[in-house]
């Protein structure tokens, strides 16, 4: 073959390649519907072995004689026309299976404009069919699945279209115009069902909602055939189609007419238990200003009685009719405030506050009252800072001032703990622990019982009406009070209330809270509730708690190891017992920087040291959260601004001179020498103590620098109060030689500045 036949060959050898692998249907006939020629898909498809196969046979030889009709029409079609034609054709294949194909026909037409042939090609579209019927069927359940939903529903569900005309309904509308089924409702209209007057209404109820396009929910009297009304609750809504259009109204209605006779039932006996609560009430109000005045007759009787010639056992009889007497005012109180609880008549004012500005703001009072009796109060404030509640805080105030005086009233010694939970920043629990003698769990499972409030037991105590009005009160404000024996260790109260949200508090407290927090502190107490709140406000690792007998070891060995100690706190009223001890403190902290407070109560005695020392102050108790942390840094600065003592280094006397003026014009007490030695001299006395050393580095004799070095090994670095080098050297490696050397606080280069002196003071204050 010669090599241009072979290049003439090659593309249709191609072609041949290519169209035998195209993955649709493709195939060719002649006009008389004698096949060509395929591709191997359609060979494979056909039953063939091969597209060779193919040629010579017609459609007739594969589909059946009605397929193959249909396909040669088709075929006729196309040479007719001249033009492709595009089809859907369900084809039966040889082995049995039904096949979809999207067929595309176009004619062969040579060079002189005749048709000689078709071209076809053909694709697969089985499972878009399947897909489309699956679609189909899941609708034609999904219409039966709603037909049913909507017949069984409970109201009245019915739809019509623009004109008013009924579409359809369920089962319960058909039910109640008295129909047989739903499809005798459809092609109705109002006036059809209902009486004129009605049916006027609803249509042009209809046509309001059809022109705004919005629902309308409403009660609806309706009537048939004149009998007595039926009352629905009523909802009607348009019904949207393509471009917003409103095709008609969709209407479900329920039968509330029991429901609307048991409301005017109920609204009857509310009427009547008003009335008659506010007749319990007003007699209530009477009594007790009837009780009232025979109490305060009997009172002023008895304090008459108390004033004449008693003999012991008379005396006894008149203390205990004086206490009888004072209780009934209280409890009348109490019952009244209980039956206009019950009618109603008390309402709740909620507002959004912090919990913890409600307990610091009655933590005075509770003291007070604890200390009357020469109890204890402490208040624990872990968990408490951000916890915000919604309620009545006046009722919330009287509740915990009702508890917390029964406490009181029945603790004869130990004292009182106020302390909180946290419940997952969903409720917050406020517990008050006594120590009171425990009493049976029986006896405290009915102490909020109306019923026993009024009951006498020889064993305990009359429970009073107040213990009752808490846990309503606390009911109406979505709360709740349980009591549990602490078997030797008294009862706990606890009310329970949910918190409306969780708030950072005050920025500026708590920016206090983390000053004092980052010192470190020593507490002296013998005080168990003392030692509570103070654990409470500082954290466990700034705080070391000591008793009076154990606190000079304590103090000593933790300023002999260097550690850091700030503030000695140290609870009053122990120094009645040891009366030394602040005096032995304030001689084994003379020469450290450390303040004591005393923390006060209403019985606080002099201290000749708090007048002769800067470092004796004092807090008074209680100690408040909202104010602990401010009064700590208050005190903490005022003894930071006492004067500084600067000792002066320094052999010019022009600038020994300019020194001093600057140092006291900064409030600070100067002492000034010209050498190094007699500074050194100076600072071997432990009698001096200087809180800031200047130097000046071109000293006589020996340099600064090295006076800066002897210093530092003569008081220890650890106690050396702060080397300021004054310099007049100016070349940086001289300058790098102080700054690298570690002694010094700061460098300043003459001429320095009365800014560059003011800055470093303020400094050393804070």
């Amino acid at each position: 073959m010669s090599k241009n036949k072979k290049d003439k060959k090659f593309p249709k050898l191609i072609a041949e390649k290519v169209i035998k692998l195209i993955p649709g249907h493709i195939y060719w006939k002649d006009t008389n519907g004698v096949m060509m020629g395929c591709n191997l898909q359609q060979a494979r498809d056909l039953g063939l072995d091969s597209p060779e196969e193919i040629v010579g046979k017609t459609d007739y030889d594969f589909f059946s004689e009605k397929e193959a009709d249909k396909l040669t029409e088709i075929d006729r079609q196309v040479i007719q026309s001249k033009s492709e034609i595009t089809v859907e054709e369900p084809l039966h294949l040889p082995n049995g299976e039904i096949i979809h194909y999207l067929s595309k026909k176009s004619p062969l037409i040579d060079g002189k404009g005749n048709v000689i042939g078709i071209v076809g090609s053909s694709f697969d579209l089985t499972i878009e069919h399947q897909e489309k019927d699956s679609l189909v069927e899941k609708k034609k359940q999904a219409e039966i699945t709603l037909e049913k939903i909507i017949s069984l529903l409970p109201g009245h569900v019915y739809w019509k279209n623009e004109n008013g005309t009924f579409l359809g309904c369920n089962e319960a509308q058909a039910k109640f115009l008295g129909l047989n089924s739903p499809n005798e409702f459809v092609g109705k209209n109002d006036y059809d069902m209902y009486p004129k007057e009605d049916a006027a209404k609803v249509v042009s109820l209809d046509k309001q909602i059809m022109e705004t396009g919005k629902a309308y929910i409403a009660e609806e009297t309706v009537r048939i055939d004149n009998q007595k009304g039926t009352c629905y609750l009523s909802q009607k809504a348009p019904l949207i189609g393509e471009n917003n259009k409103t095709l008609g109204i969709l209407g479900i209605s329920l039968d509330i007419t029991q429901l609307k006779d048991t409301e005017k039932e109920l609204e009857k006996a509310k009427h009547l238990a008003e009335y008659a609560s506010q007749e319990k009430t007003e007699f209530i109000m009477a009594l007790n200003n009837i009780v009232r005045s025979k109490v305060n007759a009997v009172a002023m009787m008895v304090d008459l009685l108390k004033k004449s010639d008693l003999n012991e056992k008379q005396l006894e009889y008149l203390n205990l009719l004086q206490e009888a007497n004072s209780e009934i005012p209280d409890d009348l109180v109490y019952a009244a405030d209980y039956a206009k609880l019950d009618s109603g008549e008390i309402e709740l004012y909620p507002e959004e506050f912090y919990l913890l500005d409600m307990v610091d703001s009655m933590s005075n009072t509770f003291y007070r009252q604890a200390q009357a009796k020469d109890l204890g109060f402490a208040v624990d404030y872990t968990g408490l800072t951000d916890v915000m509640l919604n309620t009545s805080v006046t009722q919330l105030r009287e509740i915990v001032k009702i508890i917390i005086s029964h406490s009181v009233e029945f603790t004869q010694e130990g004292g009182i703990r106020l302390h909180f939970s946290n419940i997952d920043n969903k409720s917050m629990q406020i517990h008050i622990s006594d120590t009171s003698p425990g009493f049976m769990q029986d006896y405290l499972d009915n102490m909020f019982s109306l019923v026993e409030a009024n009951q006498t037991d020889t064993e305990y105590p009359k429970l009073s009406m107040r213990m009752a009005f808490c846990k309503k009160m606390l009911e109406m404000m979505g709360g709740t009070i349980a009591v549990i024996n602490n078997k030797e260790a008294g009862n706990t109260f606890t009310i329970t209330l949910p918190i409306t949200s969780i708030r950072q508090y005050n920025q500026d407290d708590i920016a206090f809270e983390k000053m004092v927090n980052a010192c470190r502190y020593i507490l002296i107490t013998a005080d168990p509730y003392t030692i509570n709140t103070v654990q409470s406000l500082l954290k466990q690792e700034a705080l070391i708690t000591v008793a009076p007998q154990a606190a000079l070891k304590t103090i000593k060995t933790v300023l002999d190891k260097g550690d850091d100690l700030d503030m000695i706190l140290i609870d009053e009223p122990l120094l009645r017992d040891h009366p030394q001890l602040l005096r032995d403190i304030m001689q084994l902290i003379a020469k450290h920087d450390v303040l004591n407070i005393l923390l006060t109560d209403d019985s606080a005695t002099y201290h000749p040291e708090l007048h002769n020392s800067q470092q004796v102050t004092r807090l008074s108790k209680p100690l408040k959260w909202s104010r602990f942390y401010k009064d700590i840094v208050s005190r903490w600065k005022t003894y930071n601004q006492r004067v500084l003592r600067a000792l002066s280094v320094e052999d010019d006397p022009i600038c020994q001179k300019g020194l001093e003026y600057v140092l006291i014009d900064l409030d600070c007490e100067v002492v000034t020498v010209g050498s190094g030695e007699k500074a050194l001299s100076l600072l071997a006395d432990e009698h001096n103590h200087f809180d800031i050393i200047i130097l000046d580095i071109g000293l006589p004799g020996q340099s600064g620098l090295t006076i800066a070095q002897a210093i530092v090994q003569l008081l220890d670095k650890e106690n050396c109060p702060p080397l300021i080098a004054l310099t007049g050297l100016t070349r940086k490696v001289d300058l790098d030689i102080l700054y690298d050397s570690g002694l010094f606080t700061a460098v300043l280069e003459k001429p320095a500045t009365v800014q560059d002196l003011e800055d470093i003071i303020e400094q050393i204050k804070n």
